[in-house]
């Protein structure tokens, strides 16, 4: 009736409940609004949203991102535009625009992403920076590294420099002061636009992208400075791979404090995660956590 596997109806009738859980199945069948970001480098949301309004594309500031706006009649065409030639406009959903704003970055500031293509947080993190400061972008994948490296160069964003990783082991010495670890995941927050994921995905694969989850965030903590923020980020519906991740590195490693993010209270939970569900709150279901190391303390 509702186009999902059984494994997936049931798993989150238990986690959301049976009088929640049509909602979200009925909003994974619909296509969500297409979304996109004004590059601060370049032009301000107002001044993106009169240029499309003079190219006839009729788009909304995003609720939720400072940056965003949605287009609901879809984003073909768009490429088209002088807006995305000269690099003022960014193709990036609203939930995945919340993550880099959890950073706390400050220009100047360094972050490290370690799985970075196709780099639409890096390059954000980066038009927070103002241009200012360094994002080292890794990916494994050098199809993905170079494709963040031209999207650097379309948004002018100079201050990101790509290099092909292995986000188990940063090859970096020097600690940063903001790390991100935007996990592969099992995508299961994103059926609306993938929908193919639901028939692809296995119950078998949540407890191995968790087991990959854990090895990446274990491997990136020692980068963060004393004081400094990491941040965990996920695509998917599913605790193994959100709060449990977390709570299983957060014995491991006290010394990074649980911090709330200052966004609207509707997208945080009380324990103080960031979490979108697309039945509430007509966006992608991402999970988020910012995490800050004690000022006294190294993994290092």
């Amino acid at each position: 009736e509702w186009s999902h596997p059984r494994w997936l109806v049931e798993r989150w009738a238990a986690e959301l409940g049976r009088d929640e859980l049509p909602r979200l199945l009925a909003a994974n069948n619909v296509r969500g609004p297409s979304a996109v970001r004004a590059n601060r480098l370049r032009t301000s949301r107002d001044a993106l949203r009169a240029e499309l309004a003079a190219a006839r594309v009729a788009a909304r500031p995003s609720v939720w991102a400072p940056d965003g706006l949605v287009i609901d009649d879809g984003a073909a065409g768009l490429r088209a535009l002088p807006a995305w030639r000269e690099g003022r406009l960014a193709f990036q959903g609203e939930a995945s625009q919340l993550v880099p704003t959890l950073l706390a970055l400050a220009p100047g500031d360094r972050l490290l992403d370690v799985c970075a293509a196709p780099g639409g947080k890096a390059l954000q993190a980066a038009a927070l920076l103002e241009g200012r400061g360094l994002v080292a972008a890794l990916d494994r994948r050098p199809g993905g590294v170079r494709r963040v490296r031209d999207e650097a160069v379309r948004l002018g964003a100079a201050c990101v420099e790509a290099a092909v990783g292995d986000a188990r082991r940063p090859p970096f010495a020097r600690p940063f002061d903001a790390v991100l670890v935007d996990a592969p995941c099992s995508g299961l927050g994103t059926l609306r636009r993938h929908p193919e994921l639901r028939w692809r995905r296995r119950a078998e694969d949540i407890a191995r992208l968790a087991a990959l989850q854990r090895e990446i965030l274990a491997g990136a903590a020692p980068l963060v400075r004393p004081g400094g923020v990491l941040v965990y980020a996920v695509c998917t519906l599913a605790r193994e791979e959100n709060e449990d991740v977390v709570e299983w590195f957060r014995t491991r490693h006290p010394a990074f404090v649980l911090e709330g993010p200052a966004l609207s209270p509707d997208l945080v939970t009380p324990t103080g995660y960031l979490r979108t569900l697309p039945h509430r709150h007509d966006l992608d279901g991402f999970f988020a956590a910012r995490l800050r190391l004690d000022s006294r303390a190294s993994l290092r």
